[in-house]
């Protein structure tokens, strides 16, 4: 994880939640990137079938996998997302996969290689 990942990852609190374990905090990293597309397609495929049950799951385990990550803001996009889907509300959804996939952009940038 580079230096820059820390405006997009709160590393302390992150490295709290493991016991400050550097090698898992960079394990946890690497399944997140390996995982991602899946994540995104956890939600996507979903939504496009309208199948909210899905799609309300979807956005629970990525919202998980940020808040242990410590990325608050994508994870804050991430709980307005769930939250949204929950309510079937498809219009502020559809804006917030949008702000989440912009957030998830910012944190691939940071993360990767």
């Amino acid at each position: 994880m580079t230096e820059a990942a820390t405006a997009v990852i709160d590393r302390q609190d992150a490295l709290s939640r493991i016991g400050d374990d550097e090698a898992l905090l960079q394990t946890l990293v690497d399944m997140f990137l390996a995982g991602y597309d899946d994540y995104v397609r956890n939600i996507d495929e979903p939504f496009a079938a309208a199948d909210w049950r899905g799609f309300t799951r979807g956005a629970h385990t990525l919202k998980g996998v940020l808040a242990t990550l410590s990325a608050h803001r994508a994870h804050g996009k991430a709980l307005a997302l769930e939250e949204a889907a929950k309510e079937q509300d498809g219009t502020a959804s559809q804006r917030l996969i949008d702000e989440l996939k912009q957030e998830l952009g910012v944190l691939l940038r940071e993360l990767g290689p």
